[in-house]
């Protein structure tokens, strides 16, 4: 047995607790949360600040309230022996002014060039009206591994709003770079979001390897076998796109072909 697939069986051990761990490899849970604090009440504060803090190369913390109104949480991680894989993009360092009125190329540029943060920030969002034009995506895209949260968490804001309101197919070939790298694991609170952009959007099954291939699908298979619907669903339906076809909720299927690319 595969030791990727040893930690996809092990993967749901925390369901019971309400806490599902994805991405352990070295680590286990129990260690991990021995390096969280506590809340006065005693339960463990979940945090991904303090993840990172105790050796991960990222993490993120997603807690979710089902019709139960109970909480679950999802503890995603990137192990330190991996911090190769987390590519933030280089800190922008261009002065630039922020318009009075938003263009398309005003906002990529900045977006892209800014050194002013909340400039960043708020040319994301301006992007929303620009949904017609596939560059608006890719930028965004791009601008999830940006080193500054406050963007970062603008752009996949701005992906959903798109998604929701102004889906299309789009032709991400151009961005395929930043992709893998957020599938890699890079910017853990935005993959989520990612996935169901890239799915609603129509990734072409053409660009599978480059966004797949040397490990790329790594988190994917391990959300595939999540027991939280949200992670495990969004990563069987890009699974399903790049493909072209169905092969099912088992994840060694999945490794077959993707050994292929």
């Amino acid at each position: 047995m595969t030791r990727l697939i040893a930690l996809l069986l092990a993967s749901g051990a925390a369901w019971a607790q309400g806490v599902e761990f994805i991405g352990l490899e070295e680590t286990t849970q129990k260690w991990a949360e021995e390096h969280l604090d506590r809340l006065p009440d005693g339960r463990i504060h979940y945090c991904a600040a303090d993840l990172k803090k105790a050796g991960y190369a990222d993490a993120s913390v997603v807690i979710y309230i089902g019709d139960d109104k109970k909480l679950f949480t999802v503890v995603t991680v990137v192990e330190g022996k991996r911090a190769a894989e987390v590519i933030q993009r280089a800190r922008p360092d261009r002065d630039l002014t922020r318009p009075a009125e938003w263009t398309y190329q005003s906002a990529v540029d900045i977006l892209a060039g800014s050194k002013v943060s909340e400039d960043r920030a708020v040319a994301a969002k301006a992007l929303r009206d620009f949904g017609d034009r596939d560059g608006a995506w890719l930028a965004l895209a791009a601008a999830l591994r940006d080193p500054e949260d406050r963007v970062s968490g603008a752009a996949g804001s701005s992906l959903q709003w798109l998604r929701m309101h102004a889906v299309r197919r789009v032709d991400w070939s151009g961005a395929a770079a930043d992709i893998a790298a957020v599938l890699h694991g890079t910017n853990l609170f935005g993959f989520n979001e990612l996935l169901r952009t890239l799915t609603a959007t129509g990734v072409d099954p053409s660009m599978a390897k480059s966004l797949l291939g040397n490990g790329g699908a790594r988190l994917l298979l391990l959300c595939l076998a999540a027991q939280h619907d949200t992670e495990r669903n969004g990563a069987h339906a890009l699974l399903v796109q790049l493909r072209g076809a169905d092969l099912g909720a088992d994840p060694r299927q999945w490794e077959t072909w993707l050994s292929t690319l």
